[in-house]
């Protein structure tokens, strides 16, 4: 997947483990997972965190880029299922059933933008729609980074209760 945050965008504050840490947690890895294949003890990964706000500054942003480059990649998808579908519609050799199925998945989809919108919907001027629009992803990016937010604090609350010694697994 072309998705992941170009390494150009960490702080050049940051060591190359370090950002390979930070890319590989922007994408979804633990901290374990990503000091793990950086080579390092988790607990590395907790005391950058703790000590280096440039490194978690440079988490927050990669993470808020993978989505912004997640979001558009599923936009050109989602553009790509719904032609699909069409075409699927309008092929006369296509069986009545799979037709009946196509038109169900389009009545039928996700409720987005707004939970419980349902066609047909009054749409006032392009830059209204445009502006809804732009707003209920803006809201989606932000509940999923206010999500992974709580999961690492989450993660770090359990994994500091674990007996940590001071110089275990840290290096320059």
């Amino acid at each position: 997947m072309s998705a992941a945050p170009q390494q150009n965008s960490t702080p050049s504050t940051l060591t190359p483990v370090q950002a390979q840490v930070v890319l590989a947690l922007a994408q979804g890895a633990t901290i374990t997972a990503a000091a793990q294949a950086a080579g390092l003890h988790r607990t590395t990964v907790y005391h950058w965190l703790n000590t280096q706000p440039a490194f978690e500054t440079a988490i927050n942003e990669a993470r808020a880029e993978y989505i912004l480059t997640l979001r558009d990649e599923l936009k050109s998808m989602s553009c790509l299922a719904l032609s699909t579908l069409r075409s699927v519609l309008e092929d006369n050799q296509t069986a009545p059933a799979v037709r009946l199925k196509a038109a169900l998945a389009v009545l039928h989809r996700p409720e987005f933008p707004v939970p419980g919108w349902r066609l047909p919907e009054p749409i006032g001027s392009a830059d209204q729609e445009k502006f809804m629009q732009n707003f209920s992803l803006m809201e989606m990016d932000y509940k999923q980074l206010r999500y992974e937010q709580a999961l690492d604090r989450a993660e770090r609350t359990n994994e500091s209760d674990d007996e940590i010694s001071p110089d275990d697994g840290l290096r320059p």
